[in-house]
């Protein structure tokens, strides 16, 4: 696994926005252009090997990626200020702090801005948390879905072989399997 360098070059931005020009446009988040080819030359190899279920789903996830967003430009005292935000709704004049990228001299990409007062916040499409909050939600969930899994066969070895909730599951299944072979059996064509 690659070891990333931090990025130092993140800064955080203050000031009225002047200048603002946004637009609603299309762009995709997921996939650059040379990775939608090479999910389509995966679709057709996997198409090649008779997994053609397989490839129509890569086909799919390939051609359907392209999502809507706001692309806005703004001077924030001086600087100038570009990038794709989701739900941008601040206006001009507005006192913000904006996280940005110095990309050169005075001209930087925007990531996130929050707009002081009411702390109302746009960010960058798909980031949803910090790297620190998206690890302890996915451990949270990672231990209960192993909490579960564990719980479930523990209950049917402990619980005793004439108990009634134990003969109510089996029963249950067993009378639904039925059923489900006899609907089959009755609507399949001879």
């Amino acid at each position: 696994m690659k070891k990333h360098e931090p990025n130092n070059s993140m800064i955080l931005l203050r000031g009225a926005i002047s200048g603002l020009n946004r637009s609603r446009r299309s762009h995709d988040f997921a996939l650059t252009e040379v990775q939608h080819q090479q999910v389509g030359l995966t679709a057709i190899a996997a198409s090649a090997m008779g997994m053609g279920a397989t490839g129509i789903g890569l086909i799919g996830m390939a051609a359907n990626t392209d999502e809507e967003a706001d692309w806005v430009e703004f001077e924030l005292d001086g600087k100038q200020v570009k990038g794709w935000l989701w739900m941008m709704p601040m206006r001009n004049g507005d006192t913000v702090e904006v996280v940005a990228e110095a990309t050169g001299n005075n001209f930087y990409v925007a990531y996130a801005v929050k707009r002081d007062g009411d702390d109302l916040l746009a960010v960058y499409p798909h980031a949803t948390a910090g790297r620190k909050v998206h690890y302890r939600k996915s451990i949270k969930a990672w231990m209960w879905c192993s909490t579960l899994a564990c719980l479930i066969p523990i209950l049917f070895i402990v619980m005793p072989e004439g108990s009634l909730p134990r003969q109510q599951c089996v029963s249950t299944a067993v009378l639904w399997h039925g059923r489900a072979m006899r609907y089959r059996a009755r609507n399949t064509p001879t």
